[in-house]
């Protein structure tokens, strides 16, 4: 059964998502990697090699200051004779109450060239920003070797503070299966209230989701031909 955005990233995040994908058996699990510090409310989503150099705007849905737990949604991918795991989506939770829907969010997402997404406070970015070009390199490196404990089959996930006086951190992740786009959206109640941010790979796709894509496209041909 073929399945929309919303319930794929439910079951997703509830560990309950499997499905066949070219041959794999993919199934996908949730882990939550620590707390997001958010000082100003205002957060951002991006590639960490460039959010100092390109200063994106923060989503245009603010939250209360605070501590916001950070998940990723792991797809584990099996076949006959290989096994590899990716990081397919990522998401901030401002609620424990469940999304009854996902919408765009603004901006709707960012450009991928490291392999790795981010999530960080807008004062964090302000930190990053205003370090010099040797200080900035200190704490790459630093948030590297804390990926580098934290490396499981080839993703990795580090948590590491950049500005001490607010406590604001950055979170970084792989990014699914490398460069690419990294699709934003806001889960929202029945009644509008902001429940959580995600960032989604594009991994989670079946044989259904490829065959109804093939068909998609055959039908737009033969009607404007």
């Amino acid at each position: 059964m073929r399945l929309n955005m919303y319930d794929r990233n439910r079951l997703a995040f509830e560990g309950k998502l499997e499905f066949i994908q070219l041959g794999y058996h993919v199934k996908v699990r949730s882990v939550t990697i620590g707390n997001l510090i958010c000082p100003s409310g205002e957060i951002v989503a991006g590639d960490p090699s460039w959010v100092p150099l390109l200063n994106p705007k923060p989503f245009s849905r603010r939250v209360e200051p605070g501590c916001y737990p950070v998940d990723l949604a792991i797809a584990k991918f099996t076949s006959e004779r290989i096994t590899d795991e990716v990081i397919a989506c990522a998401r901030i939770r401002m609620s424990e109450s469940l999304s009854h829907t996902l919408i765009n969010a603004d901006p709707a997402g960012y450009n991928i060239d490291s392999g790795t997404g981010s999530f960080m406070d807008a004062v964090a970015v302000a930190t990053l920003r205003d370090m010099t070009e040797s200080q900035r390199d200190r704490y790459w490196d630093q948030l590297r070797a804390a990926r580098a404990t934290m490396n499981r089959h080839g993703y990795s996930w580090a948590s590491s503070e950049v500005d001490s006086g607010t406590g604001a951190n950055v979170i970084v992740f792989t990014s699914g299966i490398g460069d690419g786009w990294g699709q934003c959206s806001y889960g929202c109640t029945a009644e509008g209230q902001l429940t959580e941010i995600v960032s989604d790979f594009g991994n989670l796709y079946s044989d259904e989701d490829l065959a109804a894509e093939r068909r998609r496209k055959r039908w737009l041909w033969w009607k404007f031909w």
